[in-house]
């Protein structure tokens, strides 16, 4: 039931689609109403306040889109939180396949067997043309 200070959100008219307008409005009512709450259980759940609020925008930004294709869910705030959980549980995945990533590159360039990309040093004796040292060009006897 739904209070003075909560607005009633109503699932998508039976038999008619829902409108991108009433989306927008119940993800805004939500959003005024527990973004304290959900950005809180998220920076508990990462330890990390700053991607707490990166992911709880993400879940916003997704529930406009979902919303106002499958209506407002029955339980909003669940459905935000379990979104902005997925996206940080892939953020925890992608971060650490880039971090076996940089290991394993790391243990290859310890033993040589891979390069950085940049091409191999050449022989330095006639690599100038112009010797610094004496102001003078260089010629090779080849």
């Amino acid at each position: 039931m739904a209070g003075a200070d909560r607005p009633a959100l109503m699932p998508a008219a039976p038999g008619g689609p829902p409108s991108t307008e009433s989306a927008r409005r119940a993800v805004e009512a939500v959003w005024r109403i527990e973004s304290a709450r959900i950005v809180g259980a998220l920076a508990r759940y990462t330890g990390d306040f700053a991607l707490a609020e990166d992911v709880a925008q993400e879940a916003v930004a997704e529930a406009l889109v979902t919303w106002s294709r499958d209506g407002a869910p029955a339980n909003p705030v669940g459905w935000l939180l379990a979104t902005a959980r997925r996206r940080a549980i892939d953020g925890f995945r992608r971060r650490s396949a880039l971090d076996e990533r940089y290991a394993m590159l790391a243990g290859q360039l310890a033993e040589g067997e891979a390069s950085s990309g940049a091409a191999a040093p050449r022989d330095r004796s006639d690599d100038l043309p112009w010797d610094p040292d004496t102001g003078s060009t260089t010629t090779s006897s080849r």
